[in-house]
């Protein structure tokens, strides 16, 4: 049987945090497709052009900061939100932040977009909560 191919989206703002997520996804998960954006409207855009109406046999996992300058990751989600319902099955989103805020986690929760909240940096025992 053949493995599914798993693509990765990878939206934070600090350069260092990306370059970990990488790393830790390629040791763990590979081969694996990744996608990094040091920007949320980068990420948006990508996700806009490349993920089509029609559905993609391939699940997207997002790793997605909450504090970045011009649009966190709390605004990332209202514009993803306004996505097609079949772009939106196609990807599953983790809050991957530095942030322990209660009210982080609480927002986290409470969104039907989000699958889980991970406390940075991505370790292969997060990598294993979403996958287990």
């Amino acid at each position: 049987m053949t493995q599914p191919q798993l693509n990765f989206i990878i939206v934070d703002d600090d350069e260092s945090s990306l370059l970990i997520c990488k790393m830790v996804v390629k040791k763990f998960l590979n081969p694996a497709n990744i996608e990094t954006f040091s920007s949320a409207k980068d990420g948006l855009k990508f996700i806009k052009s490349s993920f089509s109406s029609l559905q993609n046999e391939f699940l997207t996992i997002l790793f997605l900061d909450v504090n970045m300058p011009v649009v966190s990751g709390w605004d990332f989600l209202k514009d993803f939100e306004k996505f097609d319902s079949a772009i939106k099955s196609q990807i599953k989103i983790y809050m991957l932040t530095s942030s322990i805020d209660n009210n982080d986690i609480a927002l986290s929760k409470k969104s039907g977009l989000v699958s889980g909240y991970l406390v940075k940096p991505l370790s292969k025992d997060k990598i294993l909560e979403v996958f287990g």
